[in-house]
């Protein structure tokens, strides 16, 4: 049986390569998913308004296309909403379709974030991030039309279009990753520029990815570039610095991670320079400078200094 079972697995994924990765990525967990994603990115194609269904599927341009179930909030009463009334030829025509009772306003608000609606712009030059702040405000208006609103709900819908008004390219794409049922992401190549000439520029050397800094050698000053993916504060138990706090975060790109230590004097400095890094969230994008630590058989960076990129 498992040699039969070999032989067909073989065979499909020689002659039906795309097929082959859509079944994979049917069957495989979120983290599994981070690294297929990683190895496959060239041949998937994130969430699209038209193209996504319940399943991954491979569509005419041989792409597998990820599901709605991809992203964060949309379960499959809404799925089964959106799919049924495909396709769509604006966000207009979207909202006037589907049911309200199960696309919900966090879903909208996933759905845009996503990228989703992206295929819809006016055109290829028009940016992402105008995109999806025109879509919120759409959104509102539409909502608005629809059914008319509360003094309290104009003032709310007031206070977050401001917010979203004032969201960065950085802003959407951690919005949008961190809607995604995945963070397997190149930072290093998004913000290649401050990557590598920015970093030279402020810290003296190109930043490199977290796995190119794991064979240096202790002590070793270096200069590492990627996401936080965690971030822990705790308070020092004892020495000079006892009661002040401390900060221990992991960076990552592409699935790649590695630890970061932040002692009590370089955290306090930071909060004085006004640099926000005690406040700093998980998707932020980062590029660290610091001296590598070779501990009890665990390799990590000693915080020196930092540059947050949004």
């Amino acid at each position: 049986a498992y040699a039969c079972a070999s032989y067909y697995c073989v065979y499909f994924k020689e002659k039906y390569p795309i097929e082959w990765i859509a079944g994979v990525l049917s069957a495989s967990d979120k983290d599994n998913f981070k690294e297929l994603y990683k190895k496959w990115k060239d041949y998937i194609k994130q969430p699209d308004i038209n193209e996504s269904k319940e399943e991954f599927i491979v569509n005419k341009d041989n792409l597998v296309v990820m599901p709605f179930s991809s992203i964060n909030g949309v379960g499959s009463a809404a799925v089964n909403s959106i799919v049924s009334h495909q396709p769509y030829k604006s966000f207009e025509d979207f909202y006037s379709k589907v049911d309200k009772r199960r696309i919900t306003k966090a879903v909208f608000y996933n759905l845009i974030f996503s990228g989703c609606f992206d295929s819809l712009k006016p055109s290829k030059h028009y940016s992402e991030t105008k995109w999806r702040k025109e879509l919120y405000v759409k959104f509102y208006r539409l909502k608005f039309e629809e059914k008319k609103p509360s003094a309290k709900a104009k003032r709310d819908a007031e206070k977050e279009l401001e917010g979203i008004a004032k969201m960065s390219p950085g802003d959407m794409l951690i919005q949008k990753i961190s809607t995604l049922n995945f963070t397997s992401f190149d930072y290093y190549d998004h913000y290649y520029d401050k990557m590598t000439n920015g970093a030279k520029k402020q810290f003296g050397m190109e930043a490199r990815r977290p796995e190119d800094v794991r064979d240096l050698p202790d002590k070793s000053t270096v200069v590492v570039g990627g996401a936080v993916e965690s971030v822990k504060i705790v308070p020092v138990k004892t020495g000079k610095s006892k009661g002040k706090d401390m900060m221990f975060m992991t960076i990552g790109n592409e699935g790649q991670t590695i630890d970061v230590t932040v002692f009590a004097n370089k955290l306090e400095d930071d909060a004085k320079a006004q640099s926000k890094l005690k406040n700093i969230k998980e998707f932020t994008p980062v590029i660290i400078k610091g001296n590598i630590n070779h501990y009890n058989g665990r390799i990590s960076v000693i915080f020196d200094e930092g540059w947050i990129l949004v």
